[in-house]
This record gives C-alpha cells, sequence and structure tokens, in this order.
C-alpha cells in the first residue's frame, strides 16, 4: 500500500476509535445519569418502568462497545500477522506453499469475521445508546406530566 493510504487508512482507524470511544463515555454517562435521577424516587413510581430500560439500553450500548473494540484489535492482528506471512517475515513461517496458502485463506478469514463482528456490535451500540436515551426522555415526559398537571 501506498504511503499517502497508510496515512490514510490510519487517519480513518484512528477517527473511528474516538467515535466508539465517544459512544462508550456518553454510555456510560448516560448510566451514572440514569442511576442519579432515580435514586430518590419512590419504589412505586411507575415513571421508573421506562429509566429501568434506559439505562438497561445504555448498559448494553457500553456493552457492545466494548465487543466492538475487542473484535477492531482482533482484525488488526489478524491483518498484522496476514502481512508477516505474506512478506515471509512471520516467526512460525509455514515451510510448504501449500500450507502458507492455508494460513494466507485462514487470517483472511478471521480478518474478515473479525471485521463484520466489529461492524455489528458497532451499530448495535449505537441503536441502544439512542434507544436509552428515548427511553429516559419517554419516562422523563411521563414524570413532569404526572407530577405538575396542566392548569
Amino acid at each position: 500500500m501506498s504511503e499517502p493510504k497508510n496515512v490514510l487508512t490510519n487517519q480513518i482507524i484512528a477517527e473511528q476509535s474516538k467515535f466508539v470511544y465517544f459512544l462508550l463515555a456518553a454510555a456510560a454517562s448516560g448510566i451514572a445519569f440514569a442511576i442519579q435521577r432515580t435514586t430518590d424516587h419512590p419504589s412505586g413510581c411507575w415513571s421508573l418502568l421506562y429509566f429501568g430500560p434506559a439505562g438497561l439500553a445504555w448498559v448494553l450500548s457500553f456493552a457492545m462497545g466494548c465487543w466492538n473494540r475487542f473484535f477492531a484489535v482482533r482484525t488488526m492482528w489478524a491483518n498484522v500477522v496476514l502481512w508477516r506471512v505474506k512478506d515471509g517475515s512471520y516467526d512460525n513461517m509455514p515451510d510448504t506453499p501449500e500450507r502458507v496458502a492455508w494460513h494466507n485463506d485462514f487470517l483472511q478469514r478471521v480478518a474478515e469475521g473479525a471485521q463484520s463482528r466489529a461492524t455489528r456490535w458497532g451499530k448495535w451500540q449505537f441503536r441502544l445508546l439512542w434507544f436509552g436515551g428515548l427511553l429516559f426522555i419517554i419516562g422523563h415526559i411521563i414524570e413532569m406530566a404526572t407530577q405538575h398537571p396542566p392548569a
């Protein structure tokens, strides 16, 4: 790969990582805010039916973000090993061309599978973050409507 392509690829990966970490921080903040907002509620408050699922959605969003990072790193690891096998610098280099071809194919499938999983977990991280926010807003509107009825 040419030098400008390498630089661009590295920038894209860095920006994707920043975005995922931003979503992780947003989910953690949502969890903390939901806990803080519901600490003083009486246990019979039915608007908590919306806050609980919102918190659960944020917890799941955080978990999905962690899985996204796991599979993103696994993708990069598989690609690094694949490059090393292709250029002959891998420490445990296979001894026959057939085994080299098998390793190339295997590592390519590992990288593609990990990338697919990282993408799927990243999409669910984003969806659950927004869904939790929507549930929290709905719960807050219901809480305000029941505590302060219109005159």
